[in-house]
């Protein structure tokens, strides 16, 4: 990794233009240069009040940074106290728009991406936000950050600072097509605050010098934080920033249980809480609060895109390395029991990576996806070009015995056998695996 600081002049692209958005493939972006707000905001959103939530995290905070691994820092920075350098639109698959950068350039052949900072650009401090702070916050993030970031930017070559409001990451290859939004989407710190502080252990609970449209005014250690709306923030005016930022004080809380966090909402004790259990969400709320309307239960977004959340086979286990044995596993989980009886029929199983879009297959490769698959014809599945995939399916009455038969037979096939009570290998190696799961309530 080359970090370059370029002093003299420099000579633009005759091909590549300066754009307010990046999209994944080049395809034109849902809102225009000239938009004036995101469509799915009130731009006249009236502003004051507070807000008392939740965190994101569970258990207490012991620094506020979300950025490194070591221990449990604060989402909610990002966004709120660090603006990142162009916005992700939440009614597009993946389009970043201008924000700190008030333009971006990628290259024809995406061999490098330029942005062009945003001149009034500030920290809360009054300190412009320079190229160089861009720089840093790279190296920074690469090199004491989360593992994440060095994963996600493993195919940036050099960072070059082109001028005071001009930087420009080159790339290794092109062969990563989200990494230009990626590299937008990052936060930017300033150089002149975290200098000498201990970025890597999280930087402790001292209220960061932040660039967006929050500061923090008050941290309780472990319990809460207070963030006030910056009424001057430089970026209030932007497209992107219209009817959003409106309450004049949030405040995280922290519980280190979710069943205190619910009994403490029914007792007014906040004003909102995001339910991750479909059981708790279903029977976890009864009470006075909820039954007069002074808490009220909803589910947000219904119809919205989803993520992927799931169990997911480690392919460097030998065991899993045979798809006949990941299938057979599939066929092993009675999804449509466990839906119904622990969590009361709220989900949906998901059938690709990109459930409720566009993206999801439904159907057949058509024409021109045939032309992309048809060179890889023998060494992707043949059900690719024959069958729409379909999840396995049982009746939800907790009796599978066809499901476990053909199973069975796929995991015979793979070389497991019955021996007692376990199967094994022809080496006498039982099947044995563990689930690794982050969350007591899966």
């Amino acid at each position: 990794m080359v970090w370059a600081l370029l002093a003299g002049l420099w000579v633009p692209s005759l091909l590549a233009q300066p754009t307010h958005a990046l999209t994944v493939y080049g395809e034109a972006p849902k809102y225009p240069a000239n938009f004036k707000h995101l469509d799915y905001v009130n731009p006249n959103a009236p502003k004051g009040g507070s807000f008392r939530r939740s965190s994101m995290e569970g258990g207490a905070f012991d620094h506020l940074i979300p950025y490194v691994d070591k221990g449990t820092g604060i989402t909610q920075i990002q966004g709120w106290l660090y603006s990142p350098l162009a916005y992700r639109s939440q009614d597009e698959p993946y389009t970043v728009y201008g924000l700190v950068a008030q333009g971006m350039e990628l290259a024809d052949d995406h061999s490098w991406l330029r942005f062009y900072l945003n001149p009034k650009a500030r920290f809360a401090d009054g300190t412009p936000i320079t190229a160089q702070d861009v720089a840093y916050t790279f190296k920074l993030f690469t090199t004491e950050g989360s593992l994440a970031y060095r994963q996600s930017f493993a195919d940036v070559d050099q960072v070059l600072v082109e001028s005071p409001t001009q930087v420009r990451f080159t790339f290794k290859s092109a062969d990563n097509r989200t990494l230009p939004l990626d590299l937008a989407s990052l936060p930017v710190l300033p150089e002149h605050w975290w200098q000498g502080r201990n970025f890597a252990n999280g930087g402790g609970f001292e209220p960061p010098v932040g660039s967006g449209p929050y500061r923090i005014s008050s941290v309780d250690n472990g319990r809460s934080v207070t963030f006030e709306r910056v009424k001057d923030w430089w970026g209030r005016d932007l497209p992107v920033t219209q009817g959003q930022y409106n309450f004049d004080t949030l405040r995280l809380e922290f519980f280190a249980d979710g069943d205190v966090s619910r009994q403490i909402l029914q007792a007014q004790g906040y004003d909102f809480n995001r339910e991750f259990s479909a059981t708790s969400y279903s029977v976890g709320y009864d009470g006075e609060a909820l039954r007069d309307g002074r808490l009220q239960r909803e589910q947000l977004a219904p119809n919205a895109v989803q993520g992927t959340q799931g169990f997911v086979f480690n392919l460097q286990k030998p065991q899993f390395q045979d798809r006949r044995v990941r299938e057979a596993l599939s066929l092993l989980w009675d999804f449509d029991w466990s839906n119904r009886q622990m969590m009361h029929s709220l989900y949906l199983r998901q059938r690709s990576f990109f459930s409720r879009s566009a993206l999801a297959a439904t159907q057949l490769p058509d024409a021109q996806e045939l032309a992309i698959l048809e060179p890889w014809r023998g060494q992707v599945p043949e059900e690719v070009f024959t069958q729409v995939y379909q999840p396995p399916r049982t009746d939800g009455s907790g009796r599978i015995r066809p499901q476990q038969a053909q199973a069975l037979k796929l995991l015979a096939e793979a070389g497991w056998t019955p021996r007692g009570d376990q199967l094994v290998n022809a080496e006498g190696t039982p099947l044995q695996f563990t689930f690794l799961n982050a969350q007591k309530g899966f």
